[in-house]
């Protein structure tokens, strides 16, 4: 699972360890000034890839849960918005999936329930079943 996240990840923690190590090659070298702007770079874009993680892992998953909640509290048929095409895409689908098949099964046993009960008496319900007619005669 999060296979194409894992590789974005590993990929950005690539480019920020080539970085530090190009920071630390300039500074050794005696180059303090072009080592300062790599460290700087450095973090900035260190902070630019927490705010990515956070709006397209953290936010989504969220966001996910928070569906998941509403379902478990008994609101089936919730949806969850599907705007991503990668690993957290493929979950939100599979929930929608997940959380309609819930109000189908959900909505099928309340019929079945109330079709049986009379709901003044819980008593079953006769007319479902079939009796053989009598025919009148004068």
């Amino acid at each position: 699972m999060f296979r194409r996240l894992k590789i974005q990840l590993l990929l950005s923690a690539s480019a920020a360890l080539l970085l530090l190590i190009l920071g630390i090659y300039f500074i050794a070298r005696g180059w303090p000034v072009p080592g300062v702007l790599v460290m700087l770079l450095l973090c900035a874009y260190l902070v630019l890839l927490n705010l990515w993680f956070w709006r397209y892992v953290s936010d989504p998953i969220r966001d996910m849960t928070q569906t998941a909640r509403r379902i478990a509290e008994g609101s089936y048929g919730t949806k969850i918005e599907q705007s991503y095409d990668n690993e957290i895409g493929d979950l939100a689908r599979e929930i929608n999936g997940m959380s309609e098949k819930v109000a189908v099964a959900e909505k099928a046993r309340t019929e079945k329930k109330l079709a049986f009960n009379h709901p003044p008496t819980r008593f079953p319900n006769r007319t479902e079943q079939t009796y053989p007619k009598k025919e009148l005669t004068a």
